[in-house]
């Protein structure tokens, strides 16, 4: 029998061999943690307090709003901010945000250099998405030292350029690193949320303190209340945010107004869950984010004024509620080249089935949102090909030593444009099957035979539009083994 101080020693040989272990994780590198570096050919001086520091893009936004915008004149076309590796990475994706600020800052097409000698023009909407994500070009993410973005200028001809930038890779890291985790704002105006407020000066709408646009330089882009300390009804004054994405939070933030010094000294939060809590903010005009620490899922926050630092008119330029996740991105993929979606390392050797959703961007050019071609890879040789269509055959076609098998369905509407399609892949019992929806053999549409050298669906997907003005955006719902 063991004795009792042997015992005591394995356990804990155990446990710091298990506290020591790592896992293959997706890692935000752009990140000084990592020891990047992020360096600019120039920035905008200072407006009212605030910089434009490129180090900023270093942080997330439940970090900081802070954003980098250049400063160039005739230099605008090759003027770049570069995020700098301490070792040369393989890059699964990439995510940027429009700079914290108005329109007239906001840029239209981005030029995306990896390394020194290949680069994608990538394009973001002005107001739709706090942050979009990318794919790299098939091979472009491969031992990646540094990577370069030139804004030029923002569509009014100003300065342009990033509230944050984010690139993951993944690596072996302790399964407690959790910094590079990312996170969606179920309090913003474009994942749906509304508000409501007990009062509103002239034209300064609760609406304002919840999508990506900064108040800096138009006044009216926050929420003001109309309120005067001498009618003793700042006290009391409101602000209540529904959402439509339900979870449990993880950060919440507020910043003042930007416009004025009439600021809120002290918020008293009450949770749709019933959970009240207070938030104290400084004298400024900063955004200030506090740990929610429950496990309740929340579907609206309510904000209540409780002290000021002024006489009249206090709001908030700034209400967030982070959530994590989602556990897959949505990708935006722009143009007819091949971009990579890297399988996670830990589970490429036995990946025998996927669940993915399309979305079809109806164009302006002839009305449809056109084909999606997804190319299937094993030990770098293209071993099958699935092929989704709006308006024509949609088919899987395989690739083997055996010779290639062409499988087709009949003409029907796969992808619905201007809304999202459900997708399943399997490629088990010598057979690769396609279907609709959310659930693995359901719906099946199309089914052929899997090759022996297939051995499973791939180590590498590569996707592309068929039709340049035809943009898709895909987001993985699951991969199977």
């Amino acid at each position: 029998m063991i004795n009792s101080s042997i015992r005591i020693s394995l356990l804990l040989i155990f446990c710091n061999v298990y506290s020591n272990a790592k896992f293959p994780k997706l890692i935000n590198i752009a990140d000084f943690s990592w020891n990047s570096t992020c360096s600019a050919d120039h920035f905008r001086p200072t407006i009212a307090g605030f910089s434009f520091k490129p180090d900023h893009l270093m942080y997330p936004h439940w970090i900081n709003m802070f954003s980098w915008l250049n400063y160039c004149t005739s230099d605008c076309n090759t003027a770049k901010v570069t995020i700098t590796f301490q070792k040369l990475y393989n890059i699964s994706d990439y995510c940027l945000s429009q700079a914290f600020m108005t329109t007239k800052y906001r840029t239209e097409n981005v030029k995306v250099i990896f390394n020194t000698n290949k680069y994608s023009i990538v394009k973001l909407e002005e107001f739709k998405k706090n942050i979009e994500c990318f794919l790299p070009q098939n091979n472009y993410g491969i031992n990646v030292e540094k990577m370069s973005f030139i804004t030029g200028k923002s569509t009014y001809g100003d300065s342009a350029g990033f509230s944050s930038i984010m690139i993951f890779t993944f690596l072996d890291v302790a399964e407690d690193i959790n910094h590079s985790e990312f996170y969606t704002d179920i309090a913003s105006s474009n994942n749906g949320a509304t508000c409501s407020v007990k009062s509103v000066f002239n034209a300064y709408q609760c609406k304002y303190a919840l999508d990506l646009v900064s108040g800096l330089s138009i006044s009216s882009q926050e929420w003001s209340s109309q309120c005067h300390i001498n009618n003793n009804n700042c006290a009391g004054q409101y602000f209540k945010v529904t959402f439509t994405i339900f979870d449990v939070p993880v950060i919440y933030c507020f910043a003042n107004r930007q416009t004025t010094h009439k600021n809120i000294k002290k918020l008293k939060l009450k949770w749709s869950s019933g959970v009240e809590e207070f938030a104290s903010l400084k004298n400024n005009k900063f955004q200030k984010c506090f740990k929610y620490t429950n496990m309740f899922i929340e579907t609206d926050l309510y904000v209540e004024v409780v002290e000021i630092y002024t006489i009249q008119n206090v709001g908030l330029s700034i209400l967030q509620v982070f959530v994590k996740g989602p556990p897959f991105k949505d990708y935006v993929l722009q143009g007819t080249q091949l971009h990579q979606y890297t399988i996670p390392p830990y589970i490429q050797n036995n990946f025998k089935a996927i669940a993915f959703s399309l979305f079809g961007h109806r164009s302006s050019e002839d009305n449809n949102c056109g084909d999606i071609l997804l190319v299937f890879s094993h030990n770098d040789r293209m071993t099958f090909e699935v092929f989704l269509s709006n308006l024509n055959q949609s088919y899987i076609l395989t690739f083997s030593q055996e010779g290639d098998v062409y499988e087709k369905d009949a003409i029907r509407e796969y992808i619905t444009c201007d809304e999202w399609n459900d997708f399943w892949i399997t490629a088990t019992n010598d057979a690769i099957r396609l279907g609709r929806g959310l659930m693995y053999n359901k719906e099946t549409l199309i089914t052929t035979h899997q090759p022996s050298q297939i051995n499973g669906l791939s180590k590498k997907i590569e996707l592309r539009n068929v039709i340049s003005h035809h943009n898709h955006t895909l987001k993985i719902n699951d991969l199977g083994k």
